[in-house]
């Protein structure tokens, strides 16, 4: 195994022990998939990550997490943010490896109002890195994030 993704491995099982940081932030949401198109527009503040689709050319509409996050393999671990929009739908996608994975939630009602949303996965035998996307497929409108973060699952013990 190469030592440095032993050590990252290390470094994360201890930091995730001592109670540390999310392994993602909003601070983290930076990203786009469709970049340079003037109908997709992506803004991004500390407080807010925003995508607009300002004319529909059935293409996906996306806030995309920073890429190649360490993750340890086996984990279980919790993503929860607060979305708004006018799109009508959002979906969520993880990242393993630099790939797409089956979305977590798909096609997830979204509303004018702040909504939590909130999915859980457990990270694949192989995985090395992480990222997600939140986006909505083929809709005209906007949809914002914000309060994101994905976090280590703790584990609740039954109390007797």
């Amino acid at each position: 195994m190469n030592k440095a993704i032993l050590l990252t491995a290390v470094l994360l099982a201890n930091l995730t022990l001592m109670g540390a940081a999310p392994l993602m932030t909003q601070k983290d949401l930076k990203f786009t998939w469709i970049k340079n198109n003037p109908n997709y527009v992506v803004t991004f503040t500390p407080e807010i990550a925003r995508a607009e689709c300002k004319e529909n050319q059935r293409q996906s509409l996306a806030i995309q997490a920073d890429f190649n996050r360490p993750i340890l393999a086996g984990q279980s671990y919790v993503i929860t943010f607060r979305a708004r929009g006018t799109t009508g739908i959002i979906s969520v996608q993880p990242q393993f490896n630099g790939k797409g994975s089956k979305n977590l939630l798909s096609d997830a009602e979204l509303f004018e109002d702040w909504k939590k949303y909130e999915v859980s996965f457990t990270a694949p035998a192989d995985a090395k890195t992480f990222s997600c996307a939140i986006y909505s497929w083929n809709r005209l409108g906007h949809f914002e994030i914000r309060d994101f973060s994905v976090v280590l699952k703790e584990e609740r013990k039954e109390e007797k």
